[in-house]
């Protein structure tokens, strides 16, 4: 399978809920900051305007009974999202940098709410492991955080919750 072959869930937040991140990666980048993959989409700079948080990838999107999909989709209550620090994170394949804030699981909410999505056929080789985060910004790997971090929302409404199809 391709790039993006499988289906995956994420969160979506309102408009007015992106805009405080999407004000935070302008002033801690700059164009020349982003890194924008050729052959990867959605490794594309600033992605903070489509900020989400992916609760699980790798779907087998024409292996699942979509009633019974879309029936348990419903009935996940999602908590408002707790926000921590921001963070640098080496992209797995060390082309770029992932510039992300941490979304707080202490309680492992969030990490039982993903692994209940392993009832429906998935690709394991892709799982990468479950790490709460919303991602800003991918950026260059000689991209380095200010000492000083300008004030963001350390809560985030979830609007819903949605399954993506490939």
């Amino acid at each position: 399978m391709a790039e993006r072959d499988y289906g995956y869930v994420a969160t979506a937040f309102s408009g007015k809920s992106i805009e405080p991140f999407q004000q935070l990666t302008k002033r801690l980048c700059g164009e020349k900051d982003f890194y924008a993959s050729d052959t990867v989409g959605y490794v594309n700079g600033d992605v903070s305007s489509g900020l989400h948080m992916t609760l699980f990838y790798g779907l087998i999107d024409e292996n699942i009974d979509k009633d019974k999909f879309n029936d348990y989709i419903k009935g996940i209550q999602l908590p408002t999202l707790e926000l921590g620090k921001l963070v640098l994170r080496q992209e797995y394949n060390k082309f770029c940098q992932i510039l992300w804030v941490q979304v707080l699981d202490q309680h492992h909410v969030l990490e039982r709410i993903s692994e209940g999505f392993k009832q429906f056929e998935y690709e394991k080789s892709v799982q990468l492991g479950f790490v709460p985060h919303l991602t800003l910004a991918y950026v260059k790997n000689e991209y380095t955080l200010e000492d000083i971090i300008p004030e963001y929302p350390h809560e985030i409404e979830v609007e819903e919750l949605k399954y993506f199809e490939q």
